[in-house]
């Protein structure tokens, strides 16, 4: 397993590379296909954004597991990135995605330099960015079902009303359901909540920068998927007190309004600036 002989970028216009994943079984190895594109958002090819984490440990390929195949080369991941790929696969079409990883040659300085330098428009660009906070665990997929339910049920409603009732019509929908379940049910997506946002997404500089330039996002955990703005709500709905880094996170996760946070600059800068400097917010990927 060597390098990927990447192509030389054309770094004169905002050009890009995105990953074309072919659909596939769950055990068929997964066949990529690196080209360039224009990252004008009115020229260019739609596509999606990968939000994760790095992780430290390397993937190592093991026998009768799916390889990742890029123009038929299999290439080194970290163990992260590859269970996030085999899991975001679709079934029934294929998938365009921008992930940093494989998109950019990691070994030309050159070529990094001026991809970090448009990492914004790059999120920007994209139809939406996908956060990925790693596999399920025992209660994961049945909060983002929560969730779900709860945004289908105000979509439906806003739908015929304005959007300005949409968060209030997931607190209607959410005491609903809260009567229709028993405490203990209750408690458990609570905790669940919070464990969710204990994983590294939450706690990663970087991620304050994609997600805010999103247009849309959604957040992904192993096959369970839900829309961010009804996740970033969820404090609320549940009554949690969280900690500032994650509160960071989901105050800048995009929503129905006029105004957010991608749309300041200057308030993204401002609010990295306070996060560094608290206690335990790394910086890295």
């Amino acid at each position: 397993m060597g390098p990927y002989p990447y192509s030389p970028l054309d770094l004169g216009r905002p050009s890009i590379r995105l990953l074309r994943i072919q659909q596939e079984e769950w055990f068929d190895d997964i066949i990529c296909q690196l080209f360039e594109a224009c990252g004008d958002e009115e020229e260019g090819v739609p596509y999606k954004a990968l939000s994760y984490t790095w992780g430290g440990s390397q993937h190592r390929p093991v026998e009768g597991l799916p390889r990742v195949l890029v123009d038929g080369h299999e290439i080194g991941l970290t163990q992260n990135l590859y269970i996030a790929l085999r899991q975001i696969r679709p079934r029934n079409r294929d998938l365009i995605l921008w992930v940093d990883a494989i998109c950019i040659n990691q070994n030309n300085p050159q070529e990094k330099g001026h991809q970090v330098q448009h990492m914004g428009s790059i999120y920007k660009g994209a139809e939406e960015v996908l956060g990925w906070l790693g596999l399920e665990d025992d209660a994961s997929d049945s909060l983002l079902g929560l969730v779900s339910w709860i945004e289908s049920k105000a979509t439906e409603a806003t739908a015929m009303e304005h959007r300005d009732r949409w968060t209030e019509l997931c607190y209607r929908h959410m005491d609903r359901w809260r009567a229709n379940n028993n405490p203990g049910v209750f408690l458990r997506m609570n905790q669940a909540f919070q464990t969710l946002l204990e994983r590294p997404w939450f706690t990663r500089v970087w991620i304050l920068q994609e997600i805010a330039h999103a247009k849309t996002a959604r957040i992904l955990c192993g096959r369970s998927s839900c829309p961010a703005r009804t996740f970033a709500l969820m404090p609320q709905l549940l009554g949690l007190e969280i900690d500032s880094h994650a509160r960071a996170v989901l105050d800048i996760m995009p929503r129905f309004r006029k105004t957010t946070w991608y749309s300041s600059k200057p308030q993204l800068h401002v609010l990295t600036q306070e996060i560094c400097r608290e206690p335990g917010f790394p910086a890295s990927r």
